[in-house]
Order: C-alpha cells, then sequence, then structure tokens
C-alpha cells in the first residue's frame, strides 16, 4: 500500500484547518499539518465537505488577522503596530485591503515607470515610442511575433 495511512492524513488535514483559521496560508498550513500540498488539493477537490470546511476556516482566520490589527492600535508602540498589522492585511487579503492605484490621476512619468519603461535623462522617449516599446514587450511575452504588435501599435497613433 503507498502512501501514508489513512488516520495520519486525517489528522494532518485537521492541524491544517487549525492552522488555516490562525490565520496561516494554505502552505503555510499544509507545512504545520505534515500534509503535501497535493494531498490537500486532492482532498479539496473530490470532498465538498472538507472544501466547505476550509472555506469557514479561512474566514475564521481573517477574522483572526483582522484582530490582530484591532488590537495593534492598543499596543505600546501603535505606529508601528498599525502598519505592521495593515501591511499583513493588504499582502494575504488583497482584494479587500490592497492598494487601488487610479491611473488615470499618475502623471506620464509614473505611469511608464509602472509599465516598466525606463524614462532615464539618457534615454528620452516619446509616448509613440513608450507604446511601441511596451507593446514589443507584450508580444514577446505572449510569445507572438514582435514586428506584427510593433507595425499595429504604430498604427493605432
Amino acid at each position: 500500500m503507498a502512501g501514508r495511512p489513512k488516520w495520519r492524513v486525517t489528522r494532518g488535514l485537521k492541524r491544517v484547518l487549525e492552522a488555516l483559521a490562525q490565520g496561516h496560508s494554505r502552505e503555510a498550513a499544509c507545512s504545520k499539518g505534515d500534509v503535501s500540498r497535493a494531498t490537500f488539493y486532492a482532498r479539496l477537490q473530490t470532498d465538498q465537505t472538507f472544501a466547505t470546511r476550509v472555506l469557514e476556516a479561512e474566514d475564521a482566520g481573517k477574522a483572526a488577522a483582522e484582530a490582530v490589527v484591532l488590537a495593534a492600535f492598543d499596543a505600546d508602540n501603535p505606529d508601528v503596530a498599525a502598519k505592521w498589522a495593515a501591511w499583513m492585511l493588504e499582502r494575504k487579503y488583497r482584494q479587500e485591503y490592497g492598494q487601488q492605484i487610479d491611473i488615470r490621476q499618475l502623471p506620464t512619468e509614473a505611469l511608464l515607470a509602472l509599465l516598466g519603461i525606463d524614462t532615464t535623462p539618457q534615454a528620452p522617449m516619446t509616448i509613440q515610442e513608450a507604446r511601441r516599446r511596451r507593446a514589443l514587450m507584450l508580444a514577446q511575452s505572449d510569445s507572438q511575433e514582435p514586428v506584427d504588435a510593433a507595425h499595429s501599435a504604430e498604427e493605432k497613433d
């Protein structure tokens, strides 16, 4: 018989659920439960009850993380604690707490920097050049012909 005994996997998955309820990521929870990620995700796909328990545990973990944030304001050094707590929430729950950037309000230089386009004084460029370079970068990352993407960007101008 290959693999671990069923009782050991079941015990490990219970520890995974406990870790998720404490706010750990799925990967960290699997490590704490001594369960492989493959086993965790296989069970998650095949066992609806387990999937429901995982979602409930993750919700409890989120509540625990939010409690840490609230407790941070009562700490001895509230500025440091609040910054750490906000950082943690931004990373773990990006959809709800992540920073949102409105690119319509950014200056051109900042927008080009976000796109990864070099704007140093040694390499001045026009907006058309920036668009062309961005089109080349996107085309190369999508494994398309870069020449076609560059020409299509220039035709739009």
